[in-house]
């Protein structure tokens, strides 16, 4: 059994583009038979399966927004719009 570690950093501008917040979110998932969910390529590396991936980042996106939100508020800082991430786009766009 094995560990998938999926670090997200958000960063936060206001109108004129002046960096207000920046986070770093780092996410370690324990799989059990993770040789079920990727295939070695020709380097001996692992690729791993989209469905898998796709899962985690889910995963790791929705958490990060409940954190950031939560941090945000604490802070006195409001009106933060915080998107909802498709991790099937993101993968898409870092292919």
């Amino acid at each position: 059994d094995e560990r998938v570690k999926i670090e997200l950093v958000f960063s936060f501008r206001n109108a004129q583009e002046q960096e207000i917040a920046v986070f770093q979110c780092a996410f370690h998932f324990h799989i059990k038979n993770m040789h079920h969910f990727y295939e070695l390529n020709s380097e001996e590396k692992p690729t791993f399966y989209a469905i898998l991936m796709a899962t985690l980042l889910g995963i790791s996106l929705s958490t990060a927004r409940g954190i950031i939100f939560e941090k945000l508020t604490n802070n006195q800082i409001f009106n933060v719009i915080l998107p909802i991430f498709s991790p099937q786009k993101l993968m898409a766009q870092h292919k």
